[in-house]
C-alpha cells in the first residue's frame, strides 16, 4: 500500500475507535407530516385519529405561514425598493 492509503486507513480506524462515526442524514420534516398510502392503518378508528393529527399539523403550518407573511408585508411596504421583481 502507498503511504497515503495507509494514512487513510489509519484515520478511518482511529475515528471508529475514538467513538466518532458518520452522522446520519437529517430527516426531512415535511415527509413525516403526510402519511403515505402504504402506511395508512386499516382500522377506521386509527385512520380517523391519523387524519385528525394530519389536519392539525397542516393547520399549524398554515397559521405559521400566515404569521410570517403578516410580519414580512409591513417591512415590504416600508422598503418598496428592496422587493424583488416578480
Amino acid at each position: 500500500m502507498t503511504p497515503i492509503c495507509e494514512q487513510i486507513e489509519q484515520a478511518r480506524s482511529d475515528g471508529v475507535e475514538g467513538g466518532r462515526t458518520r452522522q446520519p442524514p437529517t430527516p426531512n420534516p415535511y415527509a413525516a407530516a403526510t402519511p403515505k398510502p402504504w402506511d395508512m392503518p386499516t382500522d377506521p378508528v386509527e385512520r380517523a385519529r391519523l387524519d385528525r393529527e394530519t389536519r392539525g399539523q397542516r393547520a399549524l403550518a398554515a397559521t405559521w405561514r400566515q404569521a410570517r407573511r403578516a410580519a414580512i408585508e409591513p417591512a415590504e411596504e416600508k422598503f418598496p425598493g428592496d422587493r424583488q421583481p416578480e
